[in-house]
């Protein structure tokens, strides 16, 4: 089944969709090559960033408005902001507390009549 389409009912699900993310930025932080550290840097950033609010914040080439300027980008940041990407999926992982923004908004009422009959 594709990762994308997989249901997460339990942390073992979870575990298996993020853990070969955190493999691959590992795989591209040791390979020190700078072509690779941007194709990861690219995936990690469009699979989470949805997901995760904030994901990119405190990271180089980063804004709230517009995401990554990769044209500015190069090896040095991408080095530092996967390091970044790896701590903060190992975090969520380890399901560290997600801000209260981060869930989805269902807005649901209920009405329930009450009434005494004594």
């Amino acid at each position: 089944m594709n990762e994308i389409m997989h249901p997460i009912e339990n942390t073992d699900d979870l575990a298996q969709i993020v853990e070969p993310d955190i493999e691959a930025i590992a795989e591209a932080i040791e390979s020190d090559d700078e072509e690779k550290m941007k194709s990861i840097h690219i995936k990690i950033d469009g699979k989470y960033s949805t997901y995760i609010p904030g994901f990119g914040k405190s990271m180089y080439g980063y804004s709230y408005a517009d995401g990554f300027a990769y044209n500015y980008m190069g090896k040095e940041s991408y080095l530092n902001n996967l390091r970044i990407m790896k701590g903060r999926l190992e975090g969520y992982l380890c399901s560290f507390p997600i801000p209260q923004n981060s869930k989805i908004s269902q807005d649901i009422s209920v009405n329930v009549p009450v009434s005494n009959l004594i």
